[in-house]
């Protein structure tokens, strides 16, 4: 929760100091904030990105194993969201037909059908604590006037809907706020589904879908989806690691927290509910180019030139989306402070944040897919870190491992960490674990290591 840049938008910290005390991982709540911004965004904040223009749209995945609060934050702030107007969710369970289909009703048509059960059904936990002290009278959502039905308080209802929206000025948006990602497939893997959301997450102006020869116009798509570490290999097929959606794909591991407070314990603060609708709405009105200053422009490629790859193989195509990654975050966090301009500090700390979460994607995906020579290595690296001295000789490695590997197994997996620089071999058949402190070599240069290993611990310790 310690933030050193003035690039942290007030909003975060306010929703990361009410939930100080609770179970909920941070990163969870960063990412989950930074994610749903994206979404309110849609298409009306962008920078030039070469030729073309790179819109905010973000697909985040918090994994965690149960009891880690994903949920949590996936309904306290989609109904945020909600409240302050937003109303172009998924439907729960979705395939590529349904989403196309979503996708392609008329904005201010899908509004009048659907605003009254999305917006209830969002804010139907946050009803009774949000009504008193909020004004929502004139509340326009995209020309739409809604108010609350006076026979039912806890519901929401269209009652103006004279104003339509030019054809310019539409999009086919669409927020997959999934509390549990596995809902959105019946069998193992839906490639389809994930073949259209790999196209979709560049947000082209116009999307053509080859099997049903529907064009969807300005499409633009976010996910913020929560799912178990053992539901991996239910949602996403091995051919997904290579190029497909996972690499376009933000994973945020969510570790237990120490931090234990009974639910009859827990109260929100109405008077930070009320500033974060607020906020949502001011960032529901942001609209225009962002632009990189000179100094963040500077470090920005400087970033792409050196930043350390993730070691993990299962994100080799990863690395090769990562400045794009980047770049989007810099462009919320800069609409966060309503800034059209992404100063050096926004990429210091979005960068930060990154490789935070690079350090721990691998962890989060656990066994998923992993080949057997990292496997091995895996084994090796965990057997080291329990001798003090951190190293054992290539005897004794095969030894502590004969059981579960065999020789030539236990060789491919101390090849693969000396490669890798995970490991070092020295004289006498003497196998030392190396110092990477936790994956990297840290660089202030490119991110702030203080930050990282503050939020290491405060992950670990709570």
């Amino acid at each position: 929760m310690l933030n050193h840049y003035s690039a942290v938008p007030e909003a975060l910290q306010a929703y990361l100091n009410v939930n100080s005390g609770r179970e909920i991982p941070y990163q969870y709540m960063r990412m989950g904030l930074m994610t749903t911004v994206a979404a309110l965004l849609s298409r009306r904040a962008y920078v030039s990105f070469g030729d073309s223009a790179l819109y905010p749209n973000m697909y985040t995945i918090l994994v965690g194993e149960p009891a880690t609060r994903k949920n949590s934050v996936i309904t306290y702030l989609k109904g945020l969201a909600a409240y302050a107007g937003y109303d172009l969710f998924s439907s729960t369970h979705t395939n590529r037909s349904t989403l196309l289909k979503e996708l392609r009703c008329p904005m201010d048509a899908r509004r009048k059908q659907s605003l009254n059960a999305v917006v209830s059904a969002a804010t139907q936990d946050l009803s009774r604590k949000l009504t008193t002290g909020i004004n929502l009278k004139d509340w326009m959502v995209d020309g739409l006037k809604v108010d609350y039905d006076v026979s039912d308080p806890n519901a929401l209802v269209v009652i103006d809907d004279d104003e339509i929206i030019p054809e310019a000025e539409k999009t086919s948006e669409l927020f997959l706020c999934l509390e549990e990602l596995v809902d959105i497939t019946s069998k193992q893997g839906n490639s389809d589904l994930f073949t259209t959301l790999n196209n979709l997450w560049d947000a082209p102006p116009v999307y053509t879908d080859a099997p049903s020869s529907q064009v969807v116009i300005r499409p633009t798509v976010n996910v913020l989806g929560g799912l178990n570490p053992a539901s991996f290999g239910k949602v996403f097929l091995k051919t997904e690691l290579g190029s497909g959606l996972i690499t376009r794909v933000l994973i945020v591991r969510g570790i237990p927290t120490k931090r234990k407070l009974s639910p009859l314990a827990i109260k929100t603060d109405p008077n930070v509910d009320k500033l974060l609708i607020q906020f949502f709405k001011r960032v529901m009105q942001f609209s225009g180019e962002i632009k990189f200053s000179p100094e963040a422009t500077e470090l920005y490629n400087l970033i792409y030139e050196k930043q350390p790859r993730v070691r993990d193989a299962r994100f080799d195509s990863y690395n090769e989306r990562r400045f794009v990654h980047l770049a989007k975050m810099c462009m919320v966090n800069a609409a966060c402070r309503d800034s059209h301009t992404i100063h050096r500090d926004d990429v210091m700390y979005c960068n930060t944040l990154l490789t935070f979460l690079e350090i721990n994607m691998g962890r989060a995906l656990g066994d998923y897919e992993v080949d057997k020579r990292s496997q091995t290595l895996n084994t090796i690296v965990n057997y080291l870190n329990t001798l003090p001295d951190k190293s054992a000789t290539t005897r004794e490695v095969g030894s502590y491992l004969s059981g579960t590997y065999t020789s030539v197994e236990v060789a491919a997996g101390i090849s693969l960490g000396t490669h890798k620089s995970i490991l070092t071999m020295a004289a006498g058949s003497k196998i030392y674990l190396n110092d990477t402190n936790e994956d990297y070599q840290y660089d202030k240069i490119l991110y702030d290591s203080t930050i990282i290993h503050e939020w290491s611990i405060e992950d670990k310790s709570g």
